[in-house]
């Protein structure tokens, strides 16, 4: 059952979420508590810049069509005055209930394997409304406490339909630890890119740690993820897992045209892998 924060009624800020850094340029997550229930308030403050005012504004606009169109896991969005001025927000405030960062540490490669084609249908959703997410990575995904699983954060959500044109500024809005490989030439995103950031995060499910950091390898910057994601070949998956290995390789396939198709075509891969 959806709890929805009420802005009439009192609440208590229990911590701030976000760095000094991001609250010193005017952006604002904070974890509040309302009648025992936990959200999570996302704002920006009159001192933000243009950019993260045109960002938040897009994500709000964002939430506004989506909610529009039938999504069900959108953010509650706050436009009431008078709470604005008591968080001392100079935006719309994006309020979600607080969930938990899905860990799949504890659970068996079945569980896993179910868990992951449950974020793998949290995208499919979006896509079939007409939308790609446009920086899935793992974080971008919560649990309840039943289990139920929630996709967050649609300020690079864009259209399937737009033109590449129009697409190609947007591109590098993204993260490059689940960036495929054409994202690095500057082409546009699309299903198949959201497709290989599901790749990402079904690797990273499984074995606890990003593709290609293998062997104590880190890579930190944008050169680094580049040349892994472009040049180096999709790891191999450990002898017990190997019967995912032809699924895994059909989502991070490095040309488009042998990178599965759909979301569903990538869960069906799954379904055929398990034994």
């Amino acid at each position: 059952m959806n709890i929805n924060f009420d802005p009439k009624l009192p609440y208590q800020k229990i911590k701030s979420l976000n760095a000094d850094f991001s609250r010193k340029l005017g952006q604002y997550v904070d974890l509040i508590r309302q009648q025992d229930h936990d959200f999570v308030l996302k704002y920006l403050s009159e001192s933000a810049n243009m950019v993260l005012k045109s960002s938040f504004s897009y994500e709000l606009a964002m939430n506004a069509k989506l909610f529009d169109l039938g999504f069900s896991q959108l953010d509650q969005i706050c436009d009431q005055v008078q709470f604005k001025q008591k968080c001392q927000a100079d935006s719309d405030i994006l309020i979600l209930p607080c969930m938990i960062s899905i860990d799949c540490s504890s659970l068996n490669v079945e569980q896993s394997i179910e868990k992951f084609i449950k974020i793998a249908e949290c995208v499919d959703t979006l896509h079939s409304l007409g939308f790609l997410h446009g920086d899935l990575k793992l974080k971008h995904f919560l649990s309840d406490a039943m289990g139920a699983i929630r996709l967050i954060d649609f300020a690079q959500s864009q259209s399937i339909q737009i033109s590449a044109t129009n697409l190609i500024s947007q591109t590098l809005n993204a993260t490059p630890a689940y960036m495929a490989p054409e994202l690095f030439h500057g082409s546009a995103k699309s299903v198949q890119s959201d497709i290989y950031a599901l790749g990402v995060i079904f690797y990273e499910i499984l074995i606890g740690q990003k593709p290609f950091q293998q062997q104590g390898k880190v890579l930190n910057s944008y050169q680094d993820w580049a040349l892994a994601h472009c040049q180096r070949a999709i790891p191999l998956l450990p002898e017990a897992l190997q019967c995912y290995q032809s699924a895994l390789d059909h989502m991070l396939a490095k040309r488009l045209e042998n990178r599965a198709k759909s979301i569903k075509t990538a869960i069906s891969d799954l379904k055929l892998s398990k034994k």
